[in-house]
């Protein structure tokens, strides 16, 4: 009975505050990109089937993590995140169900903590505007450091991968108070005059893009230019040469 008490205090404790979103109770964007910087380090096990912390999931797995772990008390009691997740979880569930990553492979995937008080989501706040941030997206893409620089590599994840991606994306959030959504995605990079063995060199990095939710969908309707679209976005990347807590802020033009 105690259970059921907590779980629809919960439920309605969602409800209030989607009536009235304070953004300041969450993570500014930067605090987060700044803290996900470790799945660059294990993005090479977690495909290689390794990692015991990250795995890499489908969207039909991500799908039945959101329905397992969303309404954890444990969980919603200390997270305005979450509680944020849990109320928008059948936007959030139909842009899953929408919503796939341009790649060589052609599979969209999500690599993140396996817990069940894991998911790859979060809300942020970005100067007063609430984000939804898709923080860990994957591809097995590699890229040459000896043929493109950090800022080519990241030019060509979001032109190539992320931008034709985005054709339903902004819709199922469109009517919701979320003012811009972001993508992270996790990529490779190594030189590939190197023998494969050589330690370290092949490296993971990660770039994410902030977009307005309006203007995302004024480019999926085509009424805005790839290049409209970046210079409204802002850019971050978490390149191999990137210390803890690297994440920085980017310029990128369109190809």
């Amino acid at each position: 009975m105690k259970k059921l008490f907590l779980i629809l205090f919960i439920l309605f404790s969602n409800f209030i505050n989607s009536q009235s979103i304070n953004t300041k109770n969450l993570d500014p964007v930067f605090k987060i990109l700044n803290s996900i910087d470790g799945m660059a380090e294990y993005w090479s096990s977690a495909y290689q089937g390794e990692s015991t912390l990250y795995k890499i999931k489908t969207p039909n797995q991500l799908l039945k993590d959101i329905d397992s772990n969303l309404f954890l008390p444990e969980i919603q009691i200390n997270s305005p995140s979450y509680k944020l997740i849990s109320y928008y979880k059948t936007n959030i569930k139909e842009l899953v169900n929408l919503f796939r990553l341009m790649g060589a492979d052609n599979v969209t995937q999500y690599i993140y903590f396996d817990s069940k008080f894991d998911l790859p989501f979060e809300f942020a706040n970005d100067n007063n505007k609430l984000v939804f941030l898709i923080k860990c997206l994957s591809t097995k893409n590699i890229y040459n450091t000896l043929k493109l620089s950090p800022k080519d590599r990241a030019n060509k994840v979001i032109t190539e991968l992320i931008l034709p991606s985005l054709k339903y994306i902004c819709f199922p959030l469109e009517n919701t108070k979320v003012k811009e959504i972001g993508l992270s995605v996790v990529y490779g990079s190594k030189d590939f005059s190197v023998d494969n063995d050589y330690p370290d060199n092949l490296k993971a990095e990660i770039v994410t893009i902030i977009i307005p939710i309006d203007k995302c969908k004024d480019y999926a309707e085509g009424e805005i230019t790839e290049e409209d679209l970046i210079n409204v976005s802002n850019i971050y990347q978490f390149d191999r040469n990137s210390l803890t807590g690297g994440t920085k802020k980017i310029k990128i033009t369109s190809n």
